[in-house]
C-alpha cells in the first residue's frame, strides 16, 4: 500500500495554514510567489477597520504586484485608511472573496459609502461598532438627507446573501425605529446570528408593519442594554427557532411577554455580570424558567473581570433557584478571564461549599459542568502553572460529586499551552491526566 502524499500545492497550502502572525504570513509570501494566494487569504479573512498604518504597510507588503500601490503609499497618507483599503481592492479585486469577517469601529458616512460600493459575495460576519451620526460626519449631505444616505450604504453592507452574522454596537442616538427596521429588513435569509447593543429608536414603533418576505430565522440573539429594540426584532425576524439568547440590561414593560412570544425553543441562555444594572434586577425579579424558556438545557455565566467574591453571586443564583422541579437543564458553564480570588483560598467558605448541593438539588437533570478560567503565572517546565493547580485542586473542593462522577469540565488557558482540560487533580502528584 503505497504511503499518503501530498501534491505540491496542497503542501504549500499546508505550510501556510499553520502560519498566524500576520508578520509571518508576510515573510512566507515574499520567500515565494506561490505562498502569495494561500497567505492572502489568510491576511483578509478578518478585516478591522481603521488599521493602523504600520498594519497596513504590512499588508500591502505582502500582495502580488503591489510595487505600484507601495510606491504611491507615501502620496496617500492623507487619505483615510478606509481610502487606501479600496484602493487596494479596486486594483486587486480577487482580495474580495476572500474577507469573510468585516469589522467597522467608528465609521462615518464616507467609510461606509465607499466600502458599500463593493460585492462582498463571500462575507460570513459584519460588524458596526460606534457609528458615527451622519450629521456631524456627511459634507455632501444635509439632515434626512444624509441620514438616509448613510441607512442605505448600511443596508447594501448588510444584504449579502451568504451572511451569517451581524452586530450593531453603540449606533447613533438619532436613529428612529424606521431606520433600525430598514436595515433589519436589509438582512438575507441566511442570518442566524444577531448582536446588538446600546440599540434604542426613536420614534413610533407601532406604525411598522411585520416585513411581507421572508424574514431571517435567528438562532442566536444577544441584546445588550436595548430595551426599546423588541417590538422592531418582532416585526423584522423570525424566532420561532432561538436555540441560544444573551439578554443584559435590556428589560422593559414589554420584556415579559416578548421573552415568551420567542423563548419556548431556547435550549442556552447566557448571564454576563459586569455590574447589576436597575433593568437587569427587573429581570431577574421576572424571571421564570417554565414561563420563558421552557426547553432550556443550558446556562452560562460570564464574569469580566470577577469583581465579587465569590463566583456564584446574586446574578446566578436567583436563576438557578426559579428552576421548575421538572426543568431539563443538563449544562452549567462558568467563563472567568480570572478566577475569583477567594476560590484559591484553601480554607473551606461556607458560601461556597453548599454549592454543589444547591445546583444537583435544582438541576436533577445535570451531566456537565463546564469551567473556563485563565491561569495567572508563567509555565513550568512541567506546562502547569502553580495557580492552574491550585484552580484544579478548589473546583474538585467545590464539586466533589461531581467531580468524581467526572462531571466536571475543568478548562485552564495557560500562557504558552493554551486551553487545556484537567480531569484529574492529585495534590502529591503533578503530572495531572488532561485532554
Amino acid at each position: 500500500m503505497a504511503a499518503p502524499y501530498l501534491s505540491v500545492p496542497e503542501l504549500w497550502h499546508a505550510i501556510v495554514e499553520n502560519l498566524e502572525e500576520t508578520a509571518d504570513l508576510m515573510a512566507a509570501s515574499l520567500v515565494c510567489h506561490v505562498f502569495v494566494p494561500a497567505a492572502q487569504k489568510k491576511i483578509f479573512r478578518e478585516i478591522f477597520i481603521p488599521y493602523d498604518e504600520e498594519k497596513f504597510q504590512a499588508l500591502l507588503a505582502g500582495l502580488e504586484d503591489s510595487s505600484d500601490l507601495m510606491l504611491q503609499y507615501d502620496r496617500v497618507t492623507a487619505l483615510s485608511v478606509t481610502t487606501c483599503f479600496v484602493q487596494l481592492l479596486e486594483s486587486s479585486p480577487h482580495l474580495i472573496p476572500y474577507v469573510r469577517t468585516l469589522t467597522l469601529h467608528m465609521p462615518d458616512s464616507e467609510c461606509l459609502r465607499l466600502l458599500s460600493q463593493f460585492d462582498w459575495i463571500c462575507l460570513r460576519c459584519i460588524q458596526f461598532n460606534y457609528i458615527r451620526s451622519a450629521l456631524e460626519s456627511s459634507s455632501e449631505h444635509k439632515g434626512d438627507e444624509a441620514q438616509r444616505a448613510m441607512i442605505q450604504s448600511i443596508e447594501r453592507l448588510a444584504s449579502n446573501p451568504s451572511l451569517r452574522m451581524a452586530r450593531i454596537f453603540a449606533p447613533p442616538k438619532d436613529w428612529t425605529a424606521a431606520d433600525f427596521y430598514s436595515i433589519f429588513q436589509a438582512f438575507p435569509s441566511s442570518l442566524e446570528n444577531l448582536a446588538l447593543g446600546r440599540c434604542n429608536p426613536t420614534g413610533n414603533t407601532f406604525q411598522l408593519e411585520a416585513s411581507p418576505v421572508p424574514r431571517p430565522a435567528i438562532r442566536h440573539l444577544d441584546l445588550q442594554g436595548s430595551p426599546a429594540i423588541s417590538a422592531i426584532l418582532e416585526r423584522a425576524f423570525d424566532f420561532t427557532g432561538l436555540h441560544a439568547l444573551c439578554f443584559v440590561d435590556s428589560w422593559s414593560h414589554g420584556s415579559d411577554s416578548f421573552l415568551r412570544r420567542i423563548g419556548d425553543t431556547v435550549e442556552v441562555i447566557y448571564i454576563q455580570k459586569t455590574s447589576i444594572s436597575n433593568r437587569d434586577q427587573q429581570f431577574l425579579a421576572h424571571f421564570d424558567v417554565e414561563r420563558h424558556f421552557p426547553s432550556l438545557r443550558e446556562i452560562s455565566y460570564d464574569s469580566y473581570p470577577p469583581h465579587e467574591i465569590s463566583p456564584f453571586d446574586t446574578a446566578l443564583y436567583p436563576i438557578i433557584a426559579s428552576l421548575h422541579p421538572t426543568n431539563k437543564v443538563e449544562k452549567l458553564t462558568f467563563n472567568w478571564d480570572r478566577f475569583p480570588i477567594l476560590m484559591l483560598d484553601d480554607s473551606d467558605d461556607e458560601s461556597i461549599m453548599p454549592f454543589e448541593k444547591f445546583v444537583l438539588e435544582k438541576m436533577p437533570s445535570l451531566h456537565c459542568v463546564e469551567l473556563h478560567t485563565d491561569a495567572q503565572e508563567a509555565s513550568t517546565k512541567r506546562g502547569w502553572t502553580k495557580s492552574a493547580r491550585r484552580i484544579a485542586r478548589r473546583v474538585r473542593g467545590i464539586f466533589p460529586k461531581l467531580w468524581q462522577r467526572n462531571m466536571v469540565h475543568l478548562y485552564v488557558r495557560t500562557g504558552s499551552s493554551g486551553e487545556v482540560r484537567i480531569t484529574e487533580c492529585d495534590e502529591e502528584d503533578e503530572d495531572w491526566k488532561v485532554w
